[in-house]
């Protein structure tokens, strides 16, 4: 429509240009006329903008003359004159008024005053009539949305040079139409007006509905299992209807009211389960959920009885002990697979069982919390005849305890058992056994041994045909009897020299006394006596 207007101004003054109106009329829609001398002078007071939204319109002006005014008339394109109203004024025409009907579109409106001279003159005005509001398009957000914004952006399209109200606040314009604004929003629902205002005035609007929710969507999330020995568990629970939820980083479908549920796979150990929930408005809420996996069987001990025991008689205590790192739940005590009962306690346990006669398993089945479940067995032989359990009775009758200076020596004795004797054994210092001699009643019994010098403890054990046996000691000690001692030349040596010696002392002394006898005394001559000591002999 301004391209039609434009195009029609335009026209207006290369027609004026050529001569194609008088003098005096402005074709190219200046407000006022180009009289000619003596000619009235016209101009246009209303309206004041030649872009309008309205089809009927108001036209007032005025015109000066120096004679008097006979008629003012108006045209729409050239095509009918309607005369104008006079309004009032000093002179006839002064102030004029005349309402036109226009269609949508650009038109030329002409004033031509005539006074009673016969003189003319004109005026023309463009006017473009624009009834239809401006095209109004809003992209974001969309009527019905659901937003956690409490300040949205809002924007969209409309006619170049109109001015966009987003609510009450203004919005960018860019020269293609395209528009940017915001809007604030309250918790809950909000009806948000956008409205396009063009040039002649036309307003067109929008009206969106836009729900505000700040509030993240209730979640409920847990595990069939919080532990387990499988390789996957169930996770499920219910969100707000309508949220999208995700578990262990994966997307799950989510019922009409909100309820979910899935498999996730299990490591061993503690898993640690991210679970959330993202509601239409783009609230997020989040869980955790735990779930320990133990596929680690329990250790189970049988205490008693031991492996391969004989029993004699039908009920059978069994107890050991359990350990796991989940903990022990209960612990069951069977025979031969069958006839499972559950036995007290679990780290500590114990149990009973009853055997028919004969050879059996007992079996312990230990549980931990987890489910997992260790088997253990043991071989048992209940037997009904009691056995015999007593020792042989052993009698020591010789050596009695005693020194003995004569290594050879008889040991014998008795022995006596109510299932029958099958040995009697010695030994000395508990050392190497040897078979004793029993005699035709296996009542009496007997050895030859020989002894070694010193204290020797001899030990004497009996046994009877049920593998009973005991045991009786006897402590002798053999000390041999001294020997003569070994010819020696010692003591004829010795004897030799003193006899020597006394041999040679009285050869001295001889020798010193014939000495001394040969010399003669003084006083005395050859008349000397002669002295006889009786038993000498003369000298």
């Amino acid at each position: 429509m301004r391209l039609l207007a434009v195009f029609l101004v335009a026209s207006a003054f290369l027609l004026q240009a050529a001569g194609a109106f008088p003098a005096g009329e402005a074709g190219a829609g200046g407000p006022e006329s180009l009289p000619g001398r003596g000619d009235p002078v016209l101009a246009f007071t209303h309206p004041t903008t030649t872009l309008l939204n309205y089809t009927d319109v108001e036209f007032r002006g005025t015109t000066q003359d120096t004679d008097t005014i006979a008629s003012v008339r108006l045209s729409t394109d050239g095509l009918i004159w309607t005369p104008a109203t006079d309004t009032g004024g000093a002179t006839p025409f002064s102030t004029w008024s005349c309402t036109l009907p226009l269609s949508a579109g650009d038109h030329m409106v002409t004033a031509r005053a005539n006074d009673t001279s016969g003189s003319e003159s004109s005026i023309s005005i463009n006017i473009t009539i624009d009834i239809e509001g401006p095209p109004l398009e809003v992209y974001s957000p969309r009527d019905n949305a659901l937003t956690n914004l409490s300040i949205i952006p809002v924007s969209g399209m409309t006619e170049p040079g109109a001015v966009v109200l987003v609510g009450t606040e203004s919005a960018t314009v860019e020269t293609d139409g395209s528009f940017n604004g915001s809007a604030r929003l309250n918790n809950g629902a909000n009806t948000l007006r956008v409205t396009a205002r063009d040039g002649a005035g036309n307003v067109e609007g929008r009206e969106l509905r836009v729900n505000l929710d700040t509030i993240p969507p209730w979640l409920n999330a847990q595990a069939s299992d919080t532990l387990t020995n499988r390789s996957s568990v169930t996770v499920f629970g219910d969100t707000e209807p309508g949220s999208s939820v995700m578990v262990a980083e994966r997307e799950v479908p989510v019922g009409e009211f909100g309820s979910f549920s899935t498999s996730v796979p299990l490591s061993p150990g503690l898993n640690a389960i991210p679970v959330s929930s993202r509601d239409r408005a783009g609230n997020w809420n989040f869980a955790l959920v735990e779930v320990v996996m133990d596929n680690v069987l329990p250790e189970v001990r049988i205490s008693w009885p031991e492996d391969g025991a004989v029993v004699y008689g039908p009920m059978v205590g069994v107890c050991g002990t359990a350990s796991d790192q989940s903990g022990i739940t209960h612990v069951q005590v069977g025979v031969d697979g069958l006839n499972f009962t559950l036995a007290g306690g679990n780290t500590t346990w114990a149990g009973t069982v009853q055997l028919p006669e004969g050879e059996h398993t007992i079996d312990v089945l230990v549980y931990d919390r987890a489910g997992n479940l260790n088997r253990t067995e043991l071989r048992m032989t209940y037997v009904s005849t009691a056995p015999d359990l007593q020792p042989p009775v052993l009698v020591i009758n010789g050596p009695q305890p005693a020194v003995r200076t004569r290594p050879q020596l008889v040991l014998d004795g008795k022995v006596s058992d109510q299932s029958g004797v099958s040995s009697v054994q010695y030994s000395l210092n508990n050392r190497t056994w040897r078979d004793c001699t029993l005699n035709a009643t296996r009542t009496g019994w007997s050895a030859s041994l020989t002894l070694q010098e010193g204290w020797t403890t001899i030990y004497v054990r009996a046994s009877d045909t049920k593998n009973n046996s005991a045991v009786s000691t006897v402590t002798v000690e053999y000390t041999p009897p001294p020997a003569a001692p070994p010819p020696s030349f010692v003591p004829h040596v010795l004897g030799a020299v003193a006899v020597g010696l006394v041999a040679l002392a009285i050869m001295i002394t001889y020798n010193f006394w014939k000495k001394w006898s040969d010399q003669p005394e003084p006083g005395l001559g050859e008349d000397e006596a002669v002295i006889v000591f009786p038993g000498k002999g003369l000298k």
